[in-house]
């Protein structure tokens, strides 16, 4: 049973359809609980969807996202698993698969074909790879009756280098 009741800012950032989304905040601000929301609902919501959930090392990401997810999911909806660093996934009854990686070299994502990316900790993976990352959503899950559901998801601290000159600087809505 979910008991998630979203705080007016959470509420807006999940009711945003932009494709790209960024939640900063200081520590305890609930950034990788409302990605993790986020990302749970899109692949429950979306039938045979993938993503890709990481951070720019192992341990960022299996310390709060992976924590998150696998604290969250309710067992009855996941299929198959297989938790080890190397090949980090949870298949879903519904055919969805969310998969981890530490984000630190682009031959761990090559040929990824995604419908969902969550970045943790955004500010600490380099800004070439956030952009070669971006091109790996493509999946065909994500589109729906002409609606398009890909979704790319930072979560991080409020950044003075690329976060905020490349995301923050052109956001066209700031929620907070």
């Amino acid at each position: 049973i979910c008991t998630y009741k979203p705080m007016p800012h959470q509420a807006a950032f999940h009711r945003d359809t932009h494709l790209k989304k960024l939640y900063a905040g200081g520590f305890g601000s609930a950034k990788t609980y409302t990605c993790g929301m986020e990302t749970l609902c899109t692949v429950l919501q979306i039938p045979n969807s993938a993503a890709l959930i990481g951070a720019a090392t192992w341990g960022q990401a299996s310390e709060t996202c992976l924590k998150f997810v696998t604290d969250n999911l309710p067992a009855k909806l996941v299929a198959k698993s297989n938790q080890d660093k190397v090949n980090w996934y949870i298949d879903l009854i519904n055919g969805s698969r969310i998969s981890a990686k530490a984000f630190d070299k682009e031959g761990k994502i090559r040929s990824a074909n995604l419908s969902l990316i969550w970045i943790e900790e955004a500010s600490e993976v380099d800004y070439e790879l956030v952009t070669y990352i971006e091109a790996r959503l493509r999946n065909k899950a994500a589109f729906h009756k002409g609606k398009n559901r890909l979704k790319m998801l930072l979560s991080s601290n409020p950044d003075v280098g690329w976060l905020c000159t490349e995301w923050l600087l052109k956001s066209s809505e700031i929620y907070y």
